[in-house]
């Protein structure tokens, strides 16, 4: 015979400790920190406020966090490097109210999970996560969840679209100035040249200060004549397609108002919907509710009565056992008197 192995903590593969109308679990602490190889958690009914102590269970698959009391998506993000989990359930825990965004945000976190909440993940819940949390986070940054994330915001960080400073780059050419006219402008600014005024004459001589100024004038006004209307024409050329660029910008923007229009009017059906189907199945939720909490109550009773019925029957056991042998004793000392006693007392005492 082979003696069998004793079972490790690392052995384990599923593991149930739900809680119970007495004892209930607030902390893991590092109590599941030999747990390595764990595929299957089942923490349901207890009383937890923390994941701390789960994050390390790094071949986990199912996890059931059924009636606790996260309340964070914090709290929820310690779960992200768990990246094997395919079925996570947090139903009835504050953080599914309190968080508009916490089914997307649970999808993207984990890309393989296929069950979330006992409700399959659909391929459109998986898109919508990847939009709200790639375009969202890009602009604006959440409170609650991007605050304690730390490292996740940088993950999701601010995005620049590549249509915006082509935009900026296309206007800044508008105003920047060649080589060619910043030389010019240098030369006019040294010469201290007025080009509506011509210069005052000084000294006696009169001739040479002219035809040395008819010839700088006949010089450079057709080269400033010349640079003006190059750069006039590279500015119109920018302009005309940065209105261009505007333009396709405000027809897109109007096709995606009208896609969104026609989403938002699809979605408003569907909700519609929903909310019939939601209103008619409402009335058989709450009659199972009712029916579910009468009979929790008539187990509760049926098992303190059963326990008041188990005390009495074991002190019962005990008065009857006592009782049986009280009799045998008395039965061995009848036997001990009557062997004592001679037959012919016996005799004279019949006669």
């Amino acid at each position: 015979q082979v003696p069998s192995r004793r079972l490790l903590p690392s052995d384990v593969r599923s593991l149930s400790l739900p809680g119970t109308y007495h004892e209930k679990i607030t902390h893991l602490g590092n109590s599941l920190n030999n747990f390595t190889c764990l595929k299957s958690l089942d923490l349901s009914r207890n009383a937890l406020v923390s994941l701390e102590g789960i994050q390390h269970l790094s071949c986990l698959e199912k996890l059931n966090l059924y009636y606790n009391q996260i309340s964070s998506l914090s709290e929820v993000f310690r779960l992200h490097s768990l990246i094997t989990l395919k079925d996570v359930d947090f139903r009835l825990n504050p953080v599914v109210k309190n968080e508009s965004d916490y089914r997307l945000f649970v999808v993207h976190m984990l890309p393989n999970l296929r069950r979330l909440d006992d409700r399959p993940v659909r391929d459109g819940e998986r898109k919508a996560s990847l939009l709200h949390f790639t375009v969202d986070h890009a602009f604006e940054s959440h409170d609650s969840p991007t605050a304690a994330k730390g490292g996740e915001a940088e993950r999701y960080g601010h995005l620049r679209k590549p249509r915006v400073e082509y935009i900026n780059s296309m206007s800044k050419k508008c105003s920047v100035m060649d080589e060619d006219d910043e030389a010019v402008l240098n030369l006019i600014a040294k010469c201290e040249w007025e080009l509506s005024k011509p210069p005052g004459i000084t000294g006696s001589s009169k001739k040479n200060p002219e035809v040395k100024f008819h010839n700088l004038q006949t010089q450079a006004g057709p080269l400033l004549s010349a640079m003006q209307k190059s750069t006039l024409t590279d500015q119109q050329k920018d302009s005309i397609e940065v209105h261009q660029e505007l333009d396709n910008l405000l027809l897109e923007k109007k096709a995606l108002k009208n896609t969104l229009s026609e989403q938002d009017q699809k979605y408003s059906i569907r909700i519609n919907n929903l909310m019939s189907e939601m209103s008619s199945t409402k009335k058989e939720k709450v009659s199972r509710v009712v029916r579910i909490f009468s009979f929790r109550d008539s187990r509760i009773t049926l098992v303190s009565t059963n326990e008041h019925l188990l005390q009495e029957l074991t002190e019962t056991r005990k008065r009857h056992k006592a009782e049986v042998e009280q009799l045998h004793w008395s039965y061995n000392q009848l036997k001990k008197t009557m062997g004592r006693i001679s037959p012919s007392s016996l005799d004279n005492s019949r006669c």
